[in-house]
């Protein structure tokens, strides 16, 4: 009952000055009892699931409230709060969780499971993109509080089935839009995540660009421009980690595989997106340039009049018109542009709005190339005839920036 009080209370404190009399009366008296309350009962979910959404609403920076005096530390205390409140989370709750509720029981496995999950991602998501914090200083002065804040961010990671992620909209929109945050401010953190884990995200980005959701697709969208861009930039100034260059390498093939379906998503659907779209497709095709790129022309150009094929190839060839081997902002700027004509040009000629897009299947489940082909009508050969010998490995190309 008090969490929900204090949650109700502290969601009407929208000025700096009222948030800042509600911390200074709730830090150090009170805070404490919380963090000590979820260690005692952490296999009750009347307790930590409103005791987490008390937390969302309190690290909120709604309308700048959270902006302290630079002379308090107040901001730092209370991150290290949230993060101490995460870490019993993870090591008590989550642990808990996973070893006793089942997951056939759908009502008691959401709420006591998946429910405070879903605040806990929303929690790290308003600490990342609140601004109230400077996470360096924490490893500047040898505090773990944003490494337990990273480990809870993993063992969620861990915990999460693709299937489950997928299943429950809330999830689904809690999750990636944490990747988005976590993209935007940790970016060489995500990059350098170990292979599993690496190729963990990708799978769901490869997964959310099938959503309907265009909130999910701009998602997965700004994390693969961000993480390419940041692979290009570490590359050119020697500075890419072993580990950066192995996850590349790793997983070159779904990286092809989120090209194709991209290319689909511009050909065949509405794409009302198609800006957002645009900026990681230029990446995909930099990081796998050479064969792989002339392998789609000639797939896209298989099968079609000899008029038709002209236009394709025009239209293909005019694509990279203008743009430089770079993922600088003005060079994918020019890129949005043509891959804009690019796609007016391949549907006059395919002759794509004749095509009943709401008959084609979106599959939500785990990915394949037989899943994807199902809705690939034109690129539906480019996954299964492009053999992995063909392409030039995605390191190598790199190389040659």
């Amino acid at each position: 009952g008090i969490s929900r009080d204090l949650r109700g209370l502290c969601s009407s404190l929208v000025s700096k000055q009222a948030y800042t009399s509600f911390f200074d009366w709730l830090y150090p008296s009170y805070l404490p009892l919380f963090l000590k309350a979820l260690y005692v009962f952490y296999d009750r979910k009347d307790v930590y699931n409103p005791l987490l959404k008390f937390f969302y609403e309190l690290t909120s920076n709604r309308q700048e409230r959270l902006i302290f005096d630079s002379t308090k530390p107040s901001a730092y205390l209370l991150f290290r709060e949230t993060s101490n409140l995460l870490y019993i989370f993870q090591t008590k709750t989550l642990l808990h969780v996973n070893t006793t509720i089942p997951e056939s029981d759908g009502d008691l496995f959401y709420k006591s499971k998946l429910k405070p999950i879903i605040t806990s991602l929303k929690i790290l998501q308003t600490c990342l993109m609140g601004n109230y914090v400077n996470f360096g200083v924490f490893q500047l002065y040898s505090d773990p509080c944003f490494d337990n804040f990273l480990q809870v961010f993993i063992s969620i990671l861990t915990t999460i089935k693709i299937s489950h992620l997928f299943s429950y909209p809330k999830l689904t929109l809690a999750f990636f839009s944490l990747i988005e945050t976590f993209s935007t401010v940790k970016i060489d953190y995500l990059a350098n995540l170990s292979r599993p884990l690496f190729g963990y995200i990708l799978e769901t980005i490869n997964e959310g660009l099938l959503s309907s959701e265009q909130i999910v697709q701009n998602a997965c969208c700004v994390y693969l421009d961000t993480l390419l861009s940041h692979v290009f930039r570490s590359v050119k100034k020697h500075i890419a980690s072993a580990n950066l260059m192995t996850n590349i390498q790793e997983y070159e093939s779904l990286f092809r595989q989120i090209l194709v379906n991209l290319l689909n998503s511009i050909i065949y659907s509405e794409c009302k997106n198609i800006y957002t779209v645009s900026k990681p497709l230029l990446g995909l095709i930099l990081l796998n340039e050479n064969k792989f790129f002339t392998e789609i022309k000639q797939q896209l150009l298989y099968g079609h009049t000899q008029a038709k094929q002209a236009i394709l190839s025009t239209a293909l060839d005019n694509l990279m018109t203008g743009i430089d081997r770079t993922l600088k902002e003005s060079n994918k700027e020019n890129f949005t542009q043509n891959i804009t004509q690019f796609r007016s040009n391949v549907q006059d000629a395919l002759n794509v709005n004749t095509i009943i897009l709401s008959s084609i299947p979106v599959s939500s489940s785990s990915s394949s190339s037989s899943n994807v082909s199902t809705n690939v009508p034109v690129t539906i050969a480019i996954s299964n005839s492009i053999p992995s010998s063909s392409m030039t490995a995605p390191v190598e190309e790199l190389m040659t920036l």
